[in-house]
């Protein structure tokens, strides 16, 4: 309901996108993420839990590129940072994770 109050607001698309992954309806949890980004751009909270969905669906590339733009707009999210260096020391998306800290 907050979503139709205020749709300029990306909190609640957020929240949406959180309680959809929570149900396992993961594509609905993507799609309301990036509503929340297409609402405020450089919306970090929403570009670490669109990267949380997508790791989370094993897409690691994708989920490294959404973490790479947070860490850009705010390197002192730490626990991104911890993200990208835990899947870079498993293997996964090496190319993306370098990217994704170099910025």
């Amino acid at each position: 309901k907050a979503a139709e109050l205020d749709p300029s607001i990306p909190d609640p698309w957020n929240n949406l996108g959180i309680l959809y992954g929570q149900r396992g309806e993961m594509e609905k949890s993507r799609e309301a993420f990036l509503k929340s980004l297409t609402i405020k751009q450089g919306y970090t909270t929403g570009m670490n839990n669109l990267g949380i969905a997508l790791a989370q669906e094993n897409q690691i590339d994708e989920a490294l590129k959404w973490w790479g733009k947070s860490l850009h707009i705010d390197p002192s999210q730490d626990k991104i940072a911890d993200y990208i260096r835990y899947y870079r020391e498993q293997g996964k998306g090496v190319e993306s994770s370098k990217e994704a800290l170099d910025h």
